[in-house]
């Protein structure tokens, strides 16, 4: 199947492939979990998929001209992750291991890691993610921003990400030494390729690679849902509050990865004169990405957002469509502040501490 799917010039033939791909899948993990462990245990096929080049594959398909090819490709590829992720998570707990940590929901793992790193390196997350992301569709914009979702999420939902951020926040030693010491390399340059394009591009040349940006389309989705878009440059097309979360959390976990990767490497060449930072790549490419945050004006979308009227009406259960989209503006203003002094002094001129304090303090009552 991947051989005609590759050379097939019919919609109809590449079509039917990346939709019986995703079936293939859903059977593959439902094995791979129940049958996890002892002597009928099966072995999932999802890490042949890197070596035998279906994720590449997959990945050209993303530029397809037929739009349901498109679809099923995209579909195909989110679902290879999440199961990679299920299955990881699922082998660990029936290994026995004996940190429970290992084995929380939402914690990255080396067999999905080794996933999005080829949608990574294959351009995943380049022009044609881009494109589903600005389509004034709703289906096909909330199908871009879920499979961007799904490459980066861990860096919200595992406590090495997230709760890092708060540590780093807090810390008077200026944080660690080593961006990649967590086990979130992975998740950090697929943020990185949606928000400055891939390093190297399909063929891993380092001239080469895709300077699209997802950036602009995410925050236009936030901005376009909001009631006062007009005054911030939003589009007249309004766009669903499932929609606005689902790209909010996708910019929370890409400004995470940026403030990780720039306080990082400027902790370890303040401490070392002769060391520009030991993965300075990264660290330039994020930069360049907090750039895009700052002159998109992020702050400033999610300041707005956060101190909202539909924001703070929280639910005792966390679990309403604006109290998350609050909660992800709340960890973009977390993570900006600690690197960027264009959102520092934004945050200061317009004194939201007080603010913020108070919706805290609401948040508790409630």
């Amino acid at each position: 199947r991947r051989a005609c799917v590759y050379s097939s010039t019919s919609p109809s033939l590449q079509r039917w492939a990346t939709a019986t791909l995703r079936h293939l899948i859903t059977e593959d993990r439902r094995r791979a979990c129940v049958y996890s462990s002892g002597p009928h245990r099966y072995e999932s096929f999802m890490r042949q998929l890197v070596s035998t080049g279906g994720i590449m594959i997959l990945c050209s398909l993303l530029s397809a001209e037929d739009a349901e090819t498109r679809a099923h490709a995209t579909s195909a590829l989110e679902a290879i992750v999440i199961s990679a992720r299920e299955i990881g998570l699922a082998i660990s707990s029936s290994s026995g291991s004996s940190s429970t940590s290992s084995t929380r929901a939402g914690r990255g793992t080396g067999a999905d890691s080794s996933i999005v790193d080829a949608v990574v390196s294959n351009s995943g997350c380049g022009p044609a993610l881009a494109h589903l992301l600005i389509s004034s569709d709703e289906s096909v914009a909330m199908m871009g921003c879920s499979f961007a979702s799904s490459l980066i999420s861990p860096l919200l939902t595992d406590p090495r990400g997230s709760g890092g951020a708060l540590q780093r926040c807090v810390a008077t030693d200026g944080g660690h030494d080593d961006a990649e010491e967590d086990g979130l390399s992975s998740y950090r340059h697929a943020a990185l390729a949606l928000a400055v394009g891939e390093e190297g591009g399909l063929g891993g040349s380092s001239s080469g690679g895709s300077s699209v940006s997802c950036l602009p389309s995410l925050i236009s989705i936030l901005r376009s849902g909001s009631a006062d878009s007009d005054s911030w440059g939003g589009g007249s097309k309004s766009r669903s509050i499932k929609l606005q979360v689902v790209a909010g959390e996708c910019l929370a976990a890409i400004a995470l990865a940026i403030g990780h990767i720039v306080g990082a490497s400027e902790s370890s060449s303040a401490r070392n004169s002769n060391n520009c930072g030991a993965y300075h790549s990264h660290y330039v490419r994020a930069k360049g990405a907090l750039e895009i945050m700052e002159g998109e004006g992020m702050h400033d979308v999610a300041y707005r957002l956060v101190t909202s009227a539909s924001s703070r009406s929280f639910d005792p259960a966390r679990n309403t469509p604006h109290a998350r989209l609050g909660e992800a503006m709340g960890v973009v203003l977390l993570a900006l502040s600690s690197c960027s002094r264009a959102s520092s002094s934004h945050l200061a001129s317009n004194r939201a501490v007080s603010t913020l304090v108070t919706i805290a303090s609401e948040s508790i009552d409630a």
